[in-house]
């Protein structure tokens, strides 16, 4: 068997760029779409600003924040203090931490509380009652970072843990 091998045609070398050309765009449009439908992280170096001071003057009820996709905070202005809350629950509890309940403000009671463990914190954060399990320690909620530039806007860091 003495099997030649035949010399590929002007035709069929056209087809196979073609074909090459056709997957390549193929694949970069795949690309491009999955680039396009990935979220948006933002850098949690950089303070995310929220509007100005003036926006939010002291009041006895928070105010929400969305700071980025997915996250946001309250915010409470009183006539003492500025503070700002991450609006998840505070578990130390490193095998609670993907499970963060997001606790809301309960303006019939003036507090904050936690739907997941029953705890209570007051508008500054302080705690009113604790019915989480001891070694969590929840105790009261920390307060996020934040800066008031010189023209009144208020800038928050949102990386607290």
């Amino acid at each position: 068997m003495n099997a030649t091998i035949q010399p590929i045609n002007r035709q069929e070398m056209l087809a196979y760029l073609w074909v090459g050309t056709v997957v390549l765009w193929l694949a970069g449009m795949v690309s491009a779409a999955v680039w396009y439908a990935l979220p948006r992280v933002p850098d949690p170096s950089r303070p995310i600003e929220v509007g100005l001071l003036a926006d939010f003057p002291p009041s006895d009820t928070p105010y929400h924040l969305i700071l980025a996709e997915g996250h946001s905070a309250w915010l409470v202005h009183t006539a003492d203090a500025l503070y700002i809350f991450d609006q998840r629950a505070p578990y130390r509890d490193p095998s609670r931490l993907m499970f963060r309940c997001i606790y809301p403000w309960n303006s019939a009671t003036g507090r904050f509380e936690d739907p997941c463990t029953g705890d209570k914190w007051s508008l500054t954060g302080e705690v009113l009652e604790q019915h989480s399990p001891p070694h969590w320690n929840l105790g009261k909620l920390e307060p996020l970072t934040y800066e008031v530039t010189a023209d009144g806007r208020l800038l928050v860091h949102s990386s607290q843990e």
